[in-house]
């Protein structure tokens, strides 16, 4: 009985080490946290949440579980290992390069070789350094070709430069490889739509949904089912998740409810979820295009010039951020271009983002005055006065200088 609490931990170990190893990171997590809590003693306890926390990219999470792992005896080389990931996780690969170099040439478990390439694809993506994002994955994908992670990264990649035929072929090498894929599936089915090749988006949407029904899998089939003369059960499919805590998913779900109702004539019902949607989600040109139509239904011709107004303005905002994006991926040390996606995220009061692409600035340019003094506002807007107090010094900027 005196052993029975130390088994039950080992057990739990385990089963965290074999859900990171599957790449399971949210329910390891999730797990570790729980085991973590209630065991504050136990080293490999607070160790194994810290390697959960920062291959969910929680990074303070992580670097306070590191702490209390090594207070508790843990392995300094395992605690270097993982402060070393983390940095390089968060976009500052080139500051830890010796580092990185020195693990590859120590002797790796399997595992521990997947966790290296992972964060630095994932460094080199949270860095927007395209070219060295897609080498990264290449390197990956040579040393273990049946690695499902890589495949799925490159594949999601090409898809947000809209990239839809190249993201497609992906997506299908993949499923080559792990039919059972659900990821890849609903995405494959999702640049399909893109594709306009409605048919197979429904039929690859279809598989995903009836393997594990879920929100923006029902969303992307009913668009492809309202594309092949099915509307009434692409609204069934809507309305079953209208109400899902997902605000980003619901937006749009809402948003093709307001469409589908607004394509039968029936303005004012369209008018309400449409209305809903661009509460939700004010960036969404389509909504609001939508909406304009829907307020001409109705004649009422300020509010849909208004509507017409904000889609054009939103619009623009996203095509500048695309732009931005896609030519970044040829110029990664561009400047001016990171500026660029920096100040478009802020218009657009995605302030947690804009502090994103700021900081990979600073990675380039430690004492770039501009991205300095933005991050100072956005820091004093926010209350963090250290955090303005370093910006300012580090941009050479006087506190008495107006933002």
């Amino acid at each position: 009985m005196i052993a029975s609490p130390y088994l039950a931990t080992m057990f739990e170990c385990r089963r965290i080490r074999s859900l990171l190893a599957d790449s399971q990171i949210t329910p390891a997590f999730e797990m570790a946290e729980r085991l973590a809590a209630s065991r504050p003693d136990c080293a490999e306890c607070q160790f194994l949440l810290a390697k959960s926390a920062r291959r969910s990219a929680n990074f303070s999470a992580a670097a306070a579980a590191l702490k209390r792992a090594s207070a508790a005896g843990w392995d300094s080389k395992r605690i270097q290992f993982e402060q070393v990931l983390a940095t390089a996780q968060s976009g500052q690969v080139r500051s830890v390069e010796r580092e990185l170099k020195q693990i590859f040439e120590t002797d790796l478990q399997e595992a521990e070789i997947a966790e290296v390439y992972e964060a630095l694809a994932y460094g080199h993506l949270a860095a927007f350094d395209a070219p060295e994002f897609l080498k990264s994955l290449d390197y990956w994908i040579e040393w273990r070709p049946d690695a499902i992670q890589p495949r799925l990264m490159r594949a999601e990649f090409f898809s947000r430069l809209q990239k839809y035929s190249t993201a497609a072929d992906e997506y299908k090498a993949l499923l080559q490889i792990r039919p059972d894929c659900i990821d890849a599936r609903t995405a494959l089915g999702e640049c399909f739509l893109e594709l306009n090749l409605a048919n197979e988006a429904a039929e690859q949407l279809q598989m995903s949904y009836d393997q594990k029904p879920a929100d923006r899998t029902a969303l992307l089939l009913a668009k492809g089912l309202v594309q092949i003369d099915a509307a009434q059960k692409a609204q069934a499919l809507l309305l079953r998740f209208k109400d899902t805590p997902n605000l980003p998913v619901r937006s749009l779900i809402l948003e093709e409810l307001g469409r589908w109702h607004m394509d039968r004539d029936e303005p004012e019902i369209a008018r309400g979820y449409l209305a809903e949607s661009v509460r939700l989600a004010p960036e969404s040109t389509s909504a609001w295009h939508s909406l304009s139509v829907v307020f001409s239904m109705l004649g009422k011709s300020k509010e849909a010039a208004h509507a017409q107004e904000v889609s054009h303005q939103t619009q623009q905002r996203c095509q500048r951020l695309f732009n931005a994006v896609t030519e970044l991926s040829a110029k990664p040390e561009s400047i001016e271009l990171r500026m660029e996606a920096a100040t478009v995220l802020f218009e657009q009061g995605l302030d947690k983002d804009a502090v994103a692409w700021l900081r990979t600035i600073l990675a380039l340019d430690l004492h770039h005055r501009e991205a300095n003094r933005l991050l100072a506002k956005f820091y004093h807007t926010s209350g963090q006065r250290e955090l303005e107090l370093e910006h300012l010094k580090l941009g050479g900027i006087k506190a008495s200088e107006p933002y």
